[in-house]
């Protein structure tokens, strides 16, 4: 989700009355819950019953566009967006197997040199939108990761620091998808 906040501050900046709303899992909805270009986020679970519930609020929304920058689960994804959308909605995906691309109105390859997954999802709203602008070298200046902060963190992570005698340290995630 931190991947996805720069396509949201540029949709924003882009579109300023748009409402941008997000459709997140309950943990990653709390990463962008304060988020300024955000005005709805909806939350599922992935169970059958978490999605009768949210699909139908989602598709009275009657979005003009959707974006998806997941490049994996094109079934789902692809699925997802057409369940969300009505005719004239525009279905913006990063690139997939051919096989999926037929779900969606809108499929853009990123440039070699956006090898980032942030930047790829930048692209992905830069093409959309026909703003013609490097996403690599965009993403990291003005359109930076963002996440809501937490002031409980910070003084966890400064007592552990104190604690341990730490001066600097490196943060791996090693659950990460990409």
């Amino acid at each position: 989700m931190i991947l996805t906040t720069p396509l949201l501050a540029l949709l924003k900046e882009q579109l300023p009355d748009a409402e941008v709303d997000v459709l997140a899992s309950p943990r990653n909805a709390t990463i962008v819950a304060d988020h300024p270009a955000v005005t709805r986020i909806y939350t599922h679970d992935h169970t059958w019953r978490g999605w009768l519930r949210v699909l139908p609020r989602l598709r009275a929304r009657r979005y003009d566009a959707i974006f998806t920058g997941q490049a994996g689960k094109g079934l789902r994804e692809g699925l997802t967006a057409s369940l969300i959308a009505h005719s004239g909605t525009h279905k913006v995906s990063v690139w997939r197997a051919k096989r999926y691309q037929g779900l969606f109105t809108i499929v853009t390859r990123a440039p070699r040199r956006a090898t980032h997954t942030a930047d790829q999802v930048l692209h992905l709203g830069l093409h959309a939108l026909g703003v013609n602008a490097p996403a690599s070298s965009v993403a990291g200046r003005r359109y930076g990761l963002r996440m809501a902060e937490d002031s409980g963190a910070a003084e966890r992570v400064d007592a552990f620091l104190a604690e341990r005698r730490l001066e600097s340290f490196i943060v791996v995630n090693l659950s990460a998808h990409f």
